[in-house]
């Protein structure tokens, strides 16, 4: 007859994977849940017609992961010194930039749009750029929507 010691020997992953099945539970309810929807931050920062016609993409990131991101490819779009915080990148392949924010100079190939995560949906900043069609960045972020 085994004893109640040995069948405890033959079970040593049960604690283990109620251990990790808690970890990502915790980790699950704690991360961060977007205020916007993707379309919500999308319709803040383009026209139904550019979202219908131009090449474009969202995604979700800390704003200080977009900073490393554009400065790793030699885009200068400054250093924010606010605490970090939850972004939608828009990247619009094309010259989308406020009427009248450039003076002069050759139009953009491409454009990012940047909305913060939260309500009200609006567009709080813009910039373009004129190496290729497609922010060269914008691909290697990773989005944590």
């Amino acid at each position: 007859m085994p004893s109640p010691l040995s069948s405890d020997r033959r079970r040593p992953w049960v604690p283990v994977a109620i251990t990790i099945l808690v970890v990502l539970l915790i980790v699950g309810v704690l991360g961060h849940h977007p205020q916007l929807l993707r379309q919500e931050a999308l319709d803040a920062a383009l026209t139904k017609q550019a979202q219908q016609t131009a090449r474009h993409a969202a995604k979700l990131v800390r704003e200080s992961d977009l900073e490393r991101a554009a400065s790793r490819s030699g885009e200068n779009i400054g250093q924010d010194t606010s605490p970090d915080h939850f972004i939608w990148v828009i990247a619009v392949s094309g010259d989308y930039a406020i009427r009248g924010e450039y003076m002069g100079g050759p139009p953009a190939t491409w454009t990012i749009l940047v909305v913060n995560d939260q309500r009200p949906a609006q567009l709080s900043a813009t910039w373009g750029g004129g190496q290729g069609n497609w922010p060269p960045f914008f691909d290697g972020l990773n989005d944590l929507s």
